[in-house]
């Protein structure tokens, strides 16, 4: 489910992205996919202008990814400060 959803965002389907992503978090096991799946999920909202989904996505992904340093330093981000996509290349 989750490269699925990483597929999804990647071709800007956001909702589909989303859908895959609740998926994950409903089977997976793994604290990686657990948290990166909760970053992906506060970003998405981030983009959605819904805030508060956002920070508890962002508060999941900074307690199941703890001992990851990357997950907790995306969480702690996006905690701070709300997703904005990189700009593209010109």
């Amino acid at each position: 489910m989750f490269i699925l959803a990483q597929v999804a965002t990647m071709n800007r389907d956001m909702q589909g992205a989303r859908n895959y992503f609740e998926r994950a978090l409903e089977v997976a096991q793994e604290p990686k996919v657990v948290a990166w799946s909760h970053i992906y999920l506060g970003r998405i909202f981030d983009l959605q202008q819904s805030r508060e989904a956002a920070l508890n996505h962002y508060r999941a992904a900074k307690t199941a990814g703890g001992s990851l340093p990357e997950a907790k330093a995306a969480a702690e981000r996006g905690l701070e400060q709300p997703y904005e996509p990189p700009a593209s290349p010109q």
